[in-house]
């Protein structure tokens, strides 16, 4: 499961030079019951600070993650001690704020200029991926279907914004 979906391509993401907290926010409610192991959080040098929390369907909050100084070099596989099981009808969400000000230590480009989604190191882009099973074998299919619907959304939202068109993909 990534949130936002393809890396947030679909996200819209356009950060001003001197935005100190750009903030993008985006969530998944699981269709299944799922076990979760391991979470992924990704994004580049101007990501600032990276939150998860898994809101259960009885509203109790589970923390997934929270980086609060986000450093490119930390992308990578985070397993959780024990693994979570997440109800069906649990909503994760995740926000993921940029700073990209001439104060942040990280940022590439001095003086700061407009960042736009992209696979560069110097582009930006974000996501939480959450390494993910159904509990239940007969459950799988449910659990691909609503996945491919959030990333068919993610790329309807890039199409609709110009990220595609951006990136030379207009017209996929």
């Amino acid at each position: 499961i990534g949130i936002p979906a393809i890396f947030g391509i679909g996200a819209g993401l356009n950060i001003p030079p001197g935005e100190k907290n750009y903030l993008v926010k985006d969530s998944f409610t699981v269709p299944v019951d799922v076990k979760v192991y391991a979470v992924t959080p990704h994004a580049h040098y101007i990501a600032k600070q990276f939150k998860a929390v898994a809101t259960l369907p009885d509203g109790n909050t589970q923390p997934l993650l929270w980086v609060a100084d986000w450093d490119f070099a930390w992308q990578d596989r985070y397993r959780y001690k024990d693994p979570l099981t997440l109800p069906k009808g649990t909503r994760i969400d995740v926000e993921i704020t940029y700073d990209n000000s001439e104060n942040n230590p990280r940022n590439p480009s001095n003086p700061p200029k407009n960042v736009w989604w992209g696979e560069g190191s110097f582009d930006e882009m974000g996501a939480a991926g959450f390494q993910t099973v159904a509990v239940n074998k007969e459950d799988e299919p449910a659990l691909r279907n609503a996945l491919r619907q959030q990333q068919q959304q993610a790329g309807f939202n890039a199409l609709k914004d110009g990220t595609l068109k951006r990136l030379g993909l207009g017209g996929f």
